[in-house]
């Protein structure tokens, strides 16, 4: 992010990006755009977000939409005006389901990670509030039931992000990203 803001995290501010996010897979659900957000996660100073897109012309333009979205959303519950975001986007495509299913543990255990680095731990269970994990049905021994309103992600077309990254096992939510997880292929 740029300059000074106070977290991501923030309820209100929370909420400002989630609308965006929900905005986002509206118009992908309603004009089939190449760009849609599957996951997310929203961080302290910045953002987290698994995406499909069929080329990367659709990505950066659908990157810069989200981006001008939850900028303008953003500083006006602020007060501010200017630019946003800092930097722009870091790119990585995943190509394997072991890649996938890393990223979604890496994505949506984040907050737990980063918790457990400060000493602190969450509860069994615990699923980030600021993040799209409770729309993710690959949940380790939790019955999925999804949220009541509006989803603020799409369900994944893509094979590899909506059943090939299971072959790895689905997530823990104890789990701690960057840990060995017991029982899990090599």
């Amino acid at each position: 992010m740029a300059g000074e803001l106070p977290s991501l995290r923030q309820p209100d501010i929370r909420g400002a990006i989630e609308d965006c996010l929900r905005e986002a897979a509206e118009k992908a659900k309603q004009t089939g755009t190449g760009f849609r957000v599957a996951h997310y996660a929203i961080q302290r100073e910045h953002l987290h977000l698994i995406v499909e897109a069929h080329n990367r012309k659709a990505l950066s333009a659908g990157l810069k939409g989200l981006a001008g979205r939850m900028a303008k959303r953003i500083n006006k519950l602020l007060g501010l005006t200017g630019p946003l975001f800092a930097d722009r986007y870091f790119e990585r495509v995943l190509k394997t389901p072991k890649q996938v299913a890393s990223c979604l543990r890496f994505v949506l255990l984040n907050e737990r990670r980063h918790a457990f680095q400060r000493g602190d731990r969450r509860e069994a269970g615990w699923i980030d509030p600021c993040s799209s994990g409770r729309y993710l049905d690959g949940w380790r021994g939790r019955r999925f039931k999804p949220p009541d309103g509006d989803p603020t992600v799409v369900s994944p077309r893509t094979w590899l992000l909506a059943k090939g990254w299971r072959r790895y096992g689905l997530i823990g939510t104890d789990e701690i990203p960057g840990q060995r997880r017991r029982g899990a292929p090599a």
